[in-house]
């Protein structure tokens, strides 16, 4: 499985190559991405990162809450530390399109 995100309103440099350290920190909080294998256990799914955008994650797991609910899919994760350094939980709901 692979996972990527990206807030919105990220700043986006006008050159790659005038893009100062700091510019650099802030599109790296607020962006993610992983890859690797999952398993399914009861109502939670365990995403086993093999590798990711922040090494930290690399070799960890990390479990999201599944639910079905009329035809969509919603994963939520456990609280967690945001960008801005508050607790956030994060939905992503998928719905089949008929």
């Amino acid at each position: 499985m692979m996972a990527m995100a990206a807030y919105d309103n990220r700043v986006k440099p006008a050159r790659v190559d005038q893009t100062t350290p700091e510019l650099r920190d802030q599109l790296f909080q607020t962006y993610f991405a992983y890859a690797g294998t999952y398993s399914v256990t009861g109502e939670s799914v365990q995403h086993h990162i093999e590798a990711s955008w922040n090494e930290t994650w690399t070799g960890t797991t990390v479990t999201r809450d599944i639910k079905l609910d009329k035809g969509k899919l919603i994963l939520t994760t456990r609280p967690q530390s945001g960008a801005n350094g508050r607790m956030v939980v994060l939905t992503l709901t998928w719905e089949r399109i008929k």
